[in-house]
């Protein structure tokens, strides 16, 4: 359970890093709200 929940977490960080790059303004909620 400790890899998986990693690797959502890392997913996680990229799919927000890849948002943040194209610029999207998404709320925090959305990405942060688990």
């Amino acid at each position: 359970k400790d890899k998986v929940a990693e690797v959502l977490g890392i997913s996680r960080a990229t799919l927000y890093r890849k948002i943040k790059k194209l610029g999207l303004n998404k709320p925090d909620k959305d990405l942060n709200g688990s």
